[in-house]
Parts: C-alpha cells; structure tokens; sequence
C-alpha cells in the first residue's frame, strides 16, 4: 500500500512532500489473444531454434521469409504467440534489430507480437524508439508523423535566425547502439536486484511516470539572451514547485575523452552502479528545448536521475516556484566546470 505522502531528501538541499501519484494506469492484463489451439512441443522448438539462428546470422533472414510461405496458420500462430529466443526476444524484436523492413511490414498487425516484450520489458516499438530506428517505429505505429526540433510541444523559439539548423529533436533519449541498450538495461536491473537504486529515485519515476512516458512539461520559450550565454530556456507560464519542467534526452553512449573536454552538452549518466563502462547522454546533435538551460549558482531547478521501467531517466524538476518569464537555470556542477577548461563560467 502506498503511503499518502513520501519524504525525499537525497536528491535536493531542500525536501518536498509528495503525495501519491497523479496517474495510475489500468493494472488490467492485456488479452493478447492467445491460441487455444494444441501444437507439438517440437514444432515450438523449432521455430524458437529459428529465431535463435535468425539472432546470430544476419544471412538467413531472405531464406527464413521465403520459408514463411510454407510454414502452416498453426506453425505462424505459435510464431508470433509463443516463440522467442533465449533472452526472450520475439521475431519482431529480431527484425528491429536486424532493419528487416519486410518482416516487420508483415508482422506489423499482429497485436501477439506487438505486445510481446523481451528480457528487459520492451516490446518491439519501444525497443525501435529507443534505438532510433525511425523506419522501424513508422511501421509499427502505422504513422510516419515526425516532429522537427522548433515544433516541440509546449515550446516556443524566438530570435532563432542565428540557431543551429542541425539539431534532431529528440522526444526521449536514444542509445548510440543495442550493445550500449543491453548493457544499461542489464546493469540497471543488476543494480535494482541490488538494492542499490535508493527509494526516491523509485519514488519518482513512479510520480513523475505520465509526464517522463509522455514528455509532458510547463509551456516554455527558448530565447536569445547574448553573444556570451548564447540561447536560454524561459518559463512561458507559472511553474509550481517541485515540478517535472523536462526531461534532458539526447543521445546514451559510453563516455568518451571528447565528452569530457569538448562538449557542452555531455552529462554523466546514472547515480548508481554501472558496471565498468561509464555513460554520458549527450544533446549536441539530438535533443530538445533542455539541452539550452543554463548555469546558475543559484538555481531554480535541479537535474535529477530517476528510475523509470528498467532504465534510468534525466528529469528536472523545480526547486521553487518559477514565475512566468523567469529563466530556467541548474547547477551544471564543480566537475563540469573544471573538466570543460575550454569555458569559462558564467554567471547569470
């Protein structure tokens, strides 16, 4: 049972008490509509030593869709209801993977594989979004509809004749590759077996759930400030606090020297163990209206790691109440500052 109020401390100077969440979606399972149809186990095997096959050689994709011919209504029901490799990967899953355009045209409707979701709790549009795979995700959800960086929702641009054109908008983060997906995803759930993601970070990923799933955030202006701060993020309406104002996307990759010297927009990933690698989400070419926040010793808002569905997610949230027209700004942190010796700090 959840209690009524929840006290977190450890990720602001100051505290806030957060009552239960605002959206709770259905506990409903799903009817997938499974077969009640009887099949031979070795018909299951089968198919599952296929996918397996099909996980492993990328070569026998053209002959595994011209067997798709042959193979019975039966045999297709237990593929796309029941047949997955090892790690709990689906056909459509492996064909996101693979760029198999044909195979996911065809599977596209069929709502069994669709919902099926793989070890880490994706089904295969999730899986496509979070690798970018933009053919992929049109398909599967039947739309070709894609945002351009200064048609974000609930922001507005001014002065952007001088801004960078070659900005990709980014609704969520994105990993740089499905290597770099299985490690996060794997030593986050390591990590979450671990107990070590503290409950406020759990907290808030559950309260924060509809805004951080939907990317919905307070009406904002992204503006022009000067030759020395360059853009800035301002507060187009009345923001109370403790507040999820955004959330930093960009692209997840393994931090690299360049992030460390070079970039503006690199921040470290994760609060919690991960492995030996460490992570950076970087908003130099993809991103949204967040990666222009600026610094501030004296800030109103706060970068915070949270734990939402398997994976850790950047949020900031207000430390106060915002009045409209105030600029958004965060600490960017001492080991920023004294990494990125090509800036000097500018205080606003």
């Amino acid at each position: 049972m959840l209690k009524n109020v929840f006290l977190t401390r450890c990720f602001l100077d100051q505290s806030f008490l957060l009552p239960l969440p605002k959206f709770q979606g259905s506990s409903e399972i799903l009817d997938l509509g499974f077969s009640e149809d009887r099949f031979a186990p070795d018909d299951l095997g089968d198919l599952n030593r296929r996918l397996e096959a099909l996980a492993h050689d990328k070569g026998l994709w053209a002959e595994f869709m011209r067997q798709l011919k042959d193979i019975s209504k039966l045999s297709l029901n237990i593929l796309s209801q029941y047949a997955v490799t090892t790690d709990r990967q689906s056909l459509l899953h492996l064909a996101v993977l693979n760029d198999q355009m044909d195979c996911i045209a065809k599977f596209s409707s069929d709502r069994s594989l669709l919902e099926r979701r793989n070890r880490f709790g994706l089904t295969p549009l999730e899986m496509a979004l979070y690798l970018h795979r933009q053919k992929s995700a049109s398909i599967l959800m039947d739309s070709a509809a894609h945002h351009s960086f200064f048609s974000q929702p609930s922001v507005e641009f001014e002065s952007i004749r001088s801004f960078p054109q070659n900005i990709e908008f980014l609704a969520q983060p994105v990993f740089e590759s499905a290597q770099v997906l299985e490690e996060v995803f794997s030593y986050t759930a390591k990590a979450k077996n671990d107990d070590a993601i503290t409950n406020d970070r759990i907290w808030l990923g559950v309260y924060f759930d509809k805004e951080i799933q939907l990317g919905i955030h307070p009406k904002v202006t992204v503006r022009w400030i000067s030759p020395e701060i360059g853009y800035g993020v301002f507060a187009a309406e009345r923001i109370l606090p403790c507040s999820c104002v955004g959330e930093y996307t960009g692209i997840l990759q393994e931090r690299k020297s360049k992030h460390v010297c070079e970039s503006n927009y690199a921040f470290r990933y994760t609060a919690w163990p991960m492995g030996k690698r460490p992570y950076v989400i970087d908003s130099e070419n993809m991103g949204n209206f967040t990666r222009f926040v600026n610094h501030s010793d004296n800030p109103n808002t706060q970068l915070v790691c949270t734990y939402w569905r398997g994976m850790p997610r950047l949020i900031f949230i207000s430390l106060k109440e915002i009045a409209e027209g105030e600029q958004l700004t965060f600490d960017y942190g001492k080991t920023f500052w004294k990494q990125s010796t090509h800036l000097a700090k500018k205080e606003l």
